[in-house]
């Protein structure tokens, strides 16, 4: 079982900019960030992601899947 350490709260269909500033702002070493991909348009999160991956790379993360 994994638990999140890290939700900028997607589901709100907030603009991308604003998802992409909460994971910024919450991300630290070890964080799991959780985005929603259910429940309805996620084109939101989907437009923001590109972007958010290459920052976080840029900061020196790396991905890992569960």
């Amino acid at each position: 079982m994994l638990q999140w350490s890290v939700d900028p709260s997607d589901y709100l269909k907030s603009p991308p900019s604003r998802i992409e500033d909460r994971v910024l702002s919450r991300v630290k070493p070890g964080a799991i960030v959780v985005l929603h991909d259910g429940g309805g348009d996620r084109s939101h999160t989907v437009a923001m992601l590109a972007d958010l991956i290459a920052k976080l790379q840029v900061q020196g993360y790396e991905f890992a899947l569960p």
